[in-house]
């Protein structure tokens, strides 16, 4: 084996896990240098007590969706000689339809789960004393935030990384790397357990399985958006721990049973109901036709 072997396939492209580490090295980079500028511009934001915990977010997420969509770009051009348009998230007539399936699909599978958490752990929900007002734009700012932050993930998670290894015919390992590496970074989140770990860990199965159906962003996207949104902001429940982001959800979570059935404070990620609806969600997206591939 000679050097170049070590870097390079026979045709003279970068082997994919060279691919990977260039994308997430210029992902930090990026993510780390418009993070400084954001900071610097919006100094009142970051200051811990001062700024608005919302706006705060919508800022990150901002930031963190153009570093990853950048950071897809051009690991996409310079290493494959591929558009924009090969991440996912090339606007079609049909986008807007794959977006709102997506929206379904993850909005029935937290459904699943919240009613899992009522059945088997005894939790209730019941209306919160939020004005119409309060409620109203809880839900706009969340939905926002939620979108950007969903679809920014996507991009990190399943956009260059995970499809520059499908293109190598590394499939187990795209969603194998990418799933551990989704739990790892929500790991640090508050309340965070291990039946944590796992559910996010499987939320990355399902994410992945989902990407293949359509070979698009959009569909997961919109499962990610609505598992995140309708848990905070309908149900009222912590998403992946955090409870800032929904401040005045439409019901309120009372919760009474083990935790580790119900989530406990981590939300419904810390429990088996989420385990018990991945599952199930997974295996019945797997079964969906595959989108039909365009002929030469």
């Amino acid at each position: 084996m000679n050097i170049g072997q070590i870097f390079f396939t026979d045709s003279g492209t970068l082997l994919s896990g060279w691919r990977v580490a260039f994308f997430l090295c210029l992902f930090v980079f990026l993510y780390l240098f418009l993070g400084a500028i954001a900071f610097f511009a919006f100094p009142s934001l970051f200051r811990p007590g001062e700024g608005p915990v919302p706006l705060m977010l919508l800022v990150n997420a901002t930031v963190m969706f153009i570093a990853a969509f950048a950071a897809g770009w051009i690991s996409a051009r310079s290493l494959e000689k591929l558009t924009a348009a090969s991440l996912g998230l090339e606007l079609k007539l049909r986008s807007p339809l794959l977006l709102t399936l997506g929206i379904v699909a993850g909005g029935l599978t937290v459904s699943v789960a919240a009613w899992l958490a009522w059945f088997l752990a005894g939790t209730e929900f019941i209306f919160s004393n939020f004005s119409s007002g309060q409620i109203i734009r809880s839900l706009a700012v969340s939905g926002v935030i939620f979108l950007i932050a969903a679809t920014a993930e996507e991009l990190v998670f399943r956009g260059y990384i995970f499809q520059t290894l499908i293109r190598a015919d590394q499939t187990i390992i795209a969603f194998i790397f990418t799933s551990i590496l989704f739990a790892v970074v929500h790991q640090g989140n508050p309340g965070a357990n291990i039946v944590g770990w796992a559910n996010t860990f499987l939320a990355g199965i399902w994410f992945g399985v989902a990407y293949l159906k359509t070979k698009e962003l959009w569909f997961v996207s919109g499962m990610h958006f609505a598992w995140n949104w309708l848990q905070g902001s309908l149900y009222g429940i912590e998403v992946s721990g955090l409870t800032q982001i929904a401040p005045h959800p439409i019901l309120k979570e009372i919760e009474t049973g083990p935790a580790w059935i119900g989530g406990g404070g981590y939300g419904l990620e810390g429990g088996i109901v989420t385990t018990i609806a991945l599952i199930i969600s997974t295996i019945a997206i797997w079964f969906l036709p595959n989108r039909s591939e365009p002929r030469a």
